[in-house]
């Protein structure tokens, strides 16, 4: 996701304030594989504070979803409570449209440019993974380009009228283990792509790069030919994006409840290609939470793989993030602590080194690209 500020809309709210019921009611409601809701919580739903219920769809992008779930019940639902709930649902949906189309745009756009792209998590997830598309909201586009297509595509985009943000990225020696992404915003959409060049943002250069874009499986968003990322693969980028970002939204943890509960997962596999980019201890963290959140039937094979984990791994991860407040859907008030997932160096050792040694793996590399930056004139 990119470091722009969050909209008004999802701007969180003080956790104090929060009725806890809420959470757990908004929780019990994306459980499932399809968006159902029984007798119990649609009474529920007159004695909870209505504000509080669209914040946290809102905030968690849940609204499309808690909505299919309530509509065959509609008629028997207080009528603000149903105009609150579909008129956010409404508002993600229309967005979501209009960015799917824009992702037609420039993926037709890209295929005349010969620019081969990898769309990642939003419209792959819904199109594949969702009952129906539109349950899953999406309010930015993530393509994945290689690294000599990173030019020819920013400058398609600008033509198009969107601006490149600037950041440190522009900075020469900033990331040059591993560049994180490009943001470009269009000022009068305010549509936003990211461009990436690699998509697990770890601050090192994924070890296999080349078979992750030879496993990527060619697809058709309506009529425009992209990439999507190979199940294994997706399965590894999506929990390491939810540990990124502090296991803090509702529907990230949907997206990897429903490839789970698909049970079309070689769970060695999985584990093999997490171990191999130092983010097993991701892996592991995002289904315990997800089971926690959500109640994700794990099959025995993730079963293990959770049991194989180090206390020390689990002792810090609860220490970080409490398990009871991620359950409650706790906001953050912190940045995240992405740094836990990004190695940033050049951010400054404590901050950008320490975290990304505590709770991922590669540490050799770590220890490389350190070395390079304190000997410069030993750099090839």
């Amino acid at each position: 996701m990119s470091h722009l500020p969050l909209a008004p809309d999802e701007a969180p709210a003080a956790a104090e304030s929060f009725d806890p019921r809420v959470a757990r009611w908004v929780r019990h409601l994306v459980r499932g594989e399809r968006p159902e809701a029984d007798e119990a919580v649609i009474r529920q739903l007159a004695s909870l504070p209505l504000d509080q219920v669209v914040e946290l769809l809102v905030r968690h992008r849940v609204a499309p979803w808690v909505a299919a779930a309530l509509a065959p019940h509609q008629d028997r639902l207080p009528t603000a409570a149903w105009t609150a709930v579909h008129g956010a649902s409404e508002h993600y949906v229309t967005r979501t449209l209009a960015h799917y189309v824009e992702l037609i745009r420039i993926l037709r756009g890209c295929a005349e440019d010969g620019i081969d792209v990898v769309v990642l998590k939003g419209p792959a997830i819904a199109n594949e993974w969702y009952p129906l598309p539109d349950l899953r909201p999406y309010g930015d586009l993530d393509l994945l380009v290689a690294d000599e297509h990173l030019g020819p595509l920013g400058r398609r985009l600008q033509d198009a009228g969107y601006l490149r943000k600037p950041s440190d990225h522009d900075d020469p020696v900033h990331h040059e283990h591993a560049e994180f992404q490009h943001i470009y915003m269009h000022p009068r959409t305010r549509q936003i792509v990211e461009v990436h060049a690699n998509h697990l943002q770890i601050g090192l250069r994924p070890v296999a790069m080349r078979d992750i874009w030879e496993r990527a499986r060619p697809v058709q968003f309506h009529t425009a030919p992209a990439r999507v990322l190979e199940h294994h693969d997706l399965f590894v980028h999506l929990a390491v994006h939810l540990h990124r970002h502090g296991f803090e939204r509702l529907m990230w943890f949907k997206d990897l409840d429903l490839m789970v509960r698909r049970g079309h997962l070689d769970w060695e596999r999985v584990e093999i290609l997490a171990a191999a980019e130092g983010c097993r201890e991701s892996l592991a963290a995002a289904l315990e939470y997800l089971v926690l959140v959500l109640e994700t039937p794990l099959p025995p094979e993730a079963q293990r793989l959770l049991a194989r984990r180090s206390r020390l791994s689990r002792w810090l991860f609860h220490r970080a993030w409490r398990p009871a407040e991620v359950a409650a859907l706790v906001p953050r008030r912190r940045w995240r602590m992405r740094r836990a997932v990004q190695f940033a160096p050049e951010t400054g050792v404590l901050r950008g080194g320490l975290a990304a040694f505590l709770f991922t793996g590669r540490r050799r590399d770590k220890v490389r690209v350190l070395l390079a930056r304190a000997l410069p004139s030993r750099r090839s």
